[in-house]
């Protein structure tokens, strides 16, 4: 088992005696069949030999920009936000939460420096996976590459369906995540809300009173 450069890590030792790891690698087989229902316990065991379980407290930083991000994370529960710099000014890009996997996109898979921040807004709980026994675990296991595959699926489609949101004001993009990510509207600060949206905190006071009024 690797050691995760930050987090406080959690004892995550394979065949469980604890049950808080136990509790959270369930949570995670259970999550993970989702995308491949042929995904077995005896791969999980051979995966979890892999997996270190940590945790993170608020506004605690997983990945910085300029380093490498070496390992996928898989949130069982919690709130982190992907950060961004532009023109020297930071903004939020995305929001991840219970059940999503949690990586800098192609600092990940390219291994190359990232230009993302990955911070917490709130405690999170992960489940996670160096780079290295991804792959070997990928090669090892025909069933847990598919599940790869389908993930990746699933969250090209999500990024895919979150482009034509660009066409939209702020207003508009607003109403997109209020429709399709509705916890997140109630979990994300109207600070990070507004850096998101690319608009001052005053702008979505305004957007949210005329959503009251009707």
């Amino acid at each position: 088992m690797r050691k995760s450069t930050r987090g406080k890590v959690l004892p995550f030792d394979y065949p469980f005696t604890d049950t808080a790891s136990a509790s959270a690698f369930e949570t995670l087989f259970t999550g993970l069949q989702k995308f491949n229902p042929e995904l077995t316990e005896a791969v999980m065991s051979d995966i979890a030999t892999h997996c270190i379980h940590v945790l993170f407290k608020p506004n605690e930083i997983i990945l910085d920009y300029g380093e490498i991000c070496e390992y996928v994370y898989f949130a069982i529960n919690g709130l982190v936000t992907s950060l961004e710099k532009e023109d020297g000014k930071e903004f939020n890009c995305w929001f991840m939460s219970d059940g999503d996997v949690i990586i800098a996109i192609d600092s990940f898979f390219m291994q190359h420096r990232s230009r993302e921040r990955l911070v917490t807004l709130a405690n999170t709980e992960c489940i996670a996976l160096h780079v290295d026994d991804l792959n070997m675990l990928r090669e090892k296991h025909p069933s847990f590459a598919f599940l790869e595959l389908m993930l990746t699926r699933y969250y090209y489609q999500q990024t895919f369906n979150r482009t034509k949101w660009l066409r939209k004001d702020a207003k508009g993009k607003y109403q997109m995540l209020k429709t399709h990510y509705p916890t997140l509207i109630q979990r994300v600060t109207r600070v990070a809300l507004a850096s998101f949206l690319g608009v001052s905190r005053e702008h979505l006071n305004r957007i949210l009173r005329e959503e009251i009024a009707g």
